[in-house]
């Protein structure tokens, strides 16, 4: 990660600082997250940290992925977007009905077609049957941990990984 980076961020790019403006319902759009890489990573994920109990819930749909080149001063390579749906994978020790349950609906996220939605700057694939694993966030208070691995670090070892976590922000819907 990378000088005033990461960061969530409008459409045109720009950082959000108001804490008020952090408000997202995934029916009308989504929240995206401007990254730059000042060295290439061999991986990057990002994930949901629920704000209430600090757990985390899941891998962002879409928001993870391996050998990342890094970032130059260009316009088409200054910064990497994701734009996010709301859809997460769980983690090994989230409870799906759980989850669900403290949602207002609790029904899947929408598939998402990476093309539209994705980010193809970092090459992420989908793959067939990841819809089957993915559930919605439900409403509440959450944060983003976005974690790049260090030149030569070893995924199994926290100490090897580069850390950011966003503001906390809202979903209502």
């Amino acid at each position: 990660m990378y000088g005033g980076y990461p960061f969530i961020g409008n459409d045109d790019g720009k950082e959000i600082k108001d804490p008020n403006n952090l408000v997202y319902n995934f029916t009308e759009g989504g929240l995206t997250i401007y990254t730059r890489l000042g060295s290439p990573t061999a991986r990057i994920k990002y994930e949901v940290v629920d704000f209430n109990d600090n757990e985390t819930l899941g891998e962002i749909q879409l928001g993870s992925n391996y050998y990342i080149s890094r970032n130059d001063h260009s316009p088409e390579s200054s910064d990497y977007a994701l734009d996010w749906r709301g859809g997460i994978y769980l983690a090994d020790d989230v409870d799906q009905n759980e989850l669900s349950a403290s949602s207002s609906s609790g029904a899947k996220a929408n598939s998402l077609n990476p093309n539209s939605y994705g980010n193809n700057a970092l090459n992420i694939k989908k793959e067939e049957d990841d819809d089957e694993d993915m559930v919605s966030v439900p409403p509440g208070s959450y944060s983003i941990r976005a974690a790049g691995l260090k030149i030569f670090g070893d995924p199994d070892v926290a100490e090897d990984w580069e850390y950011w976590h966003s503001p906390v922000f809202q979903i209502i819907g």
